[in-house]
């Protein structure tokens, strides 16, 4: 049986027409569509591409016969969490095995993994958040997936570099 969490952080950003997307994306466009006072109900439209604002990559968004994310229980994409402090971090830097090997006696397997690079003082549409962001090494994601940890979180544009 699914035991509820003593506490929860929502780490998620706020969606409106101002948040950073992958430079290659169209911007978020919010409109309301009806109002209550003239409608009877409220109703917004939202615009977006799925990989915009805080979200989950699925192994599909890579493999072309991934799993979905429906695929995967809720309890998945939940539990005990765990920052790895790695500030500063320099523009378009990497993540090695060998910074992470520092905190595996930290680390236990299905840990949320949160790395915190500094990297959210450029959150927007800035050059340095959109392009020079720190991201991970194939070795050093391949090191996290050894682990057995549920999830990885990062305080940049993706956990991949800019290509």
């Amino acid at each position: 049986m699914f035991e509820p969490p003593d506490r929860v952080i929502d780490l998620s950003n706020p969606i409106d027409e101002t948040i950073p997307t992958w430079p290659t994306f169209d911007r978020v466009r919010c409109e309301q569509t009806n109002r209550a006072a003239r409608d009877g109900f409220t109703m917004e439209r939202v615009d977006m591409a799925t990989h915009t604002a805080t979200h989950i990559d699925s192994p599909l968004h890579f493999i072309p016969e991934g799993k979905t994310l429906d695929d995967f229980p809720i309890q998945k994409f939940m539990g005990e969490g765990v920052v790895v402090d790695l500030t500063p971090k320099e523009r378009s830097s990497t993540i090695t095995v060998a910074e992470l090997e520092q905190f595996e006696s930290e680390i236990t397997a299905d840990d949320v993994v949160m790395l915190h690079t500094g990297w959210d003082q450029y959150y927007g549409r800035t050059p340095e958040y959109l392009f020079e962001f720190p991201h991970l090494t194939g070795s050093a994601a391949e090191y996290l997936a050894d682990l057995d940890v549920k999830a990885v979180g990062v305080d940049t544009a993706s956990v991949g570099g800019w290509v």
